[in-house]
């Protein structure tokens, strides 16, 4: 288990494995999933689309007609690449 600092939770433990409610508790989204700690990501889109995926699956997201270009696009992917911190447990 390894223990980083971000400036908006001082101490997020980085795990191998989180539940739906360690999701929903924190700024942490997922996708395919992979659990992503967006406390401190700026979207390009602005704040507001940040609020509306909180707790919840991108999938859901991704495959709308007016975000799916997110699914293509590198610089998503090597956005979450940099967030990523672990599995969601089943």
């Amino acid at each position: 288990m390894k223990i980083l600092n971000f400036f908006l939770f001082p101490i997020t433990i980085v795990s191998s494995c989180f539940t739906n409610q360690t999701i929903i508790d924190y700024q942490y989204i997922t996708y395919q999933n992979n659990v992503y700690n967006i406390s401190t990501y700026i979207h390009p889109g602005g704040q507001s689309l940040l609020n509306m995926a909180l707790g919840k699956n991108l999938d859901y997201f991704f495959n709308m007609p007016k975000y799916n270009f997110h699914i293509t696009s590198s610089t998503a992917s090597n956005d979450l690449n940099a967030l990523y911190i672990g599995q969601l447990c089943n």
